[in-house]
């Protein structure tokens, strides 16, 4: 059960990753500024996603996608944290 949710948590992290890559390439499409400033500057990515909605809403659903599947895996190492602790070595 603990490499199922090792499999749904890097699967999650990789979506985080790929979200967030698309979303800042998105923003260096709009112009190098807006790029810059979701880079380097904190709260720019929020006024920019809700700015540029149409552009931004497909990098942003899967980085949202990404956070749910890491929830899913901590409930998965939770539910298998007892039978790890019953293991003998």
């Amino acid at each position: 059960m603990a490499s199922f949710g090792t499999a749904v948590g890097v699967v999650g992290y990789a979506a985080i990753m790929i979200g967030g890559l698309w979303f800042l390439i998105a923003a260096f499409r709009e112009s190098v500024w807006w790029g810059l400033g979701v880079l380097l500057i904190p709260f720019v990515e929020l006024f920019y996603l809700f700015s540029y909605w149409e552009d931004a809403k497909k990098p942003f659903g899967i980085q949202i996608l990404g956070i749910i599947f890491l929830l899913a895996s901590a409930f998965v190492f939770e539910s298998a944290l007892p039978e790890m602790m019953m293991m003998e070595y």
